[in-house]
């Protein structure tokens, strides 16, 4: 209805409400006039009315031309991305320019030591600083890789390194065997695998995974694992190996991180863990090297034999490991021939509800190296500390070591007090 309409109507409305009215008594002038004021007054506010519907009308009928245009937009843009896609410029397989993040992922850890010693000068040291970086080329093969900063500084005179630690492409056989190629860390029972700072308690490792197993102990080669259903895990690995000094022995210096490593013999390393039963972690392992110093003139033969188990009953967990080097070789001193360590830790979790978890341990340990060619150094230690998790990839530590029987900190004092933080990401 148009505004001509609707004034005539509202006119011949008001007409014939006269009419009936003028009918039954014929109104005076003055009352006339008031009734004609009154119908122009309501004509107005109905066209006022008009005029704000007519309004709402032309800004509705704007936002639907709006609507549309953005609707075309986004049609074109969704278009472009099809047709990107099915060329193969996002996310191919074949590009490698871009998409790559779908299929790659970031990780690492890092920890930050303090050590204080009574007859020593006291110490902190950004101890390290790993990177992760993971890349899944399809369901059945993927990359690993791990780079570590040593000591926050690294360059010549400085005290820190900078380290390929893994770089391997993993193939799964079949959904029970993968196989691993290039460089990874050795399969041997212990921290060496799994040690991220947040997984163990102590400020520092253990001795025994430093001193006798040397961790972090990588090398290049192949290898391969089988999982049975019933919690078996079986690891065979063909690899480089170590290069020690026939007249020293000491292992963690044969370590050649496959930087340039001499190949003139190679290792052959198996474990076999079992974890079957919740809350249990059985392994064992060997290590053998037929010449340890990549030499036929100081021939060095060596096993490593190491066995670890691990229970975890509700809030109580008990760890023990052993680890033990047989060397052969007719320049080698005698005492460097047998090399071992083993250690005992019982430890118990509080749980803080919102607050996170604290652990308390206690660990005893001993072991005995060859630690240059004059010294044999043999270390018994009593150790005591907490883990703080205010969550699980954050860890607070704290513990004291008595050192009074371990030859390491003959000079430094009879204890020594350690304070880290570490992280997982």
């Amino acid at each position: 209805m148009n505004k001509l309409q609707l004034t005539s109507t509202i006119a011949l409305a008001g007409l014939c409400l006269t009419g009936a009215a003028y009918a039954q008594e014929t109104p005076s002038v003055e009352e006339m006039w008031k009734i004609i004021q009154e119908q122009q007054a309501q004509i107005a506010d109905l066209q006022t009315q008009l005029e704000v519907a007519q309004q709402d009308a032309a800004e509705t009928q704007s936002q639907v031309q709006l609507t549309q245009t953005e609707l075309i937009e986004t049609q074109e843009q969704l278009d472009m991305t099809v047709s990107a896609v099915e060329d193969g410029l996002i996310g191919g397989e074949g590009s490698g320019e871009t998409g790559w993040f779908q299929n790659t992922s970031l990780g690492g850890y890092g920890e930050l030591h303090a050590n204080f010693f009574p007859k020593a000068s006291n110490e902190i040291d950004f101890h390290r600083f790993v990177l992760f970086v993971n890349h899944e080329f399809t369901e059945n093969i993927r990359l690993f890789s791990e780079i570590e900063l040593e000591h926050a500084l690294a360059g010549d005179g400085k005290p820190g390194e900078v380290e390929l630690e893994q770089a391997f492409i993993q193939f799964d056989v079949t959904d029970q065997l993968a196989a691993n190629v290039g460089l990874y860390l050795l399969p041997v029972v212990g921290l060496n695998e799994y040690h991220e700072p947040t997984t163990f308690y102590g400020v520092e490792r253990n001795g025994v995974d430093v001193r006798i197993i040397p961790t972090t102990w990588w090398e290049g080669g192949v290898m391969g694992t089988y999982r049975f259903d019933n919690g078996v895990a079986v690891d065979a690995s063909v690899s480089s190996g170590l290069n020690i000094n026939p007249l020293v022995g000491n292992i963690r210096s044969g370590r050649q991180k496959v930087a340039e490593a001499v190949l003139n013999d190679a290792a052959y390393t198996a474990r076999v863990r079992y974890t079957g039963i919740p809350g249990l972690d059985l392994g064992a392992s060997l290590y053998y090297q037929n010449d340890m110093a990549q030499t036929s003139s100081a021939k060095v033969s060596g096993l490593l034999s190491a066995f670890y188990g691990q229970y975890t009953w509700e809030n109580i967990t008990l760890k023990a490991q052993y680890a033990r080097w047989d060397l052969w070789g007719s320049a080698l001193p005698e005492s460097a021939k047998e090399q071992w360590g083993t250690y005992i830790e019982p430890s118990y979790i509080f749980d803080l509800d919102s607050f996170g978890e604290l652990g308390i341990f206690y660990r005893f340990s001993y072991y005995e190296y060859q630690k240059n060619a004059l010294t044999f150094s043999k270390n018994t230690i009593n150790q005591v500390g907490f883990n703080y998790w205010p969550i699980p990839d954050v860890v607070l530590k704290a513990d004291v070591e008595e050192v009074s029987g371990a030859d390491d900190f003959v000079a430094k004092g009879d204890y020594a007090v350690n304070l880290g933080i570490g992280f997982v990401f």
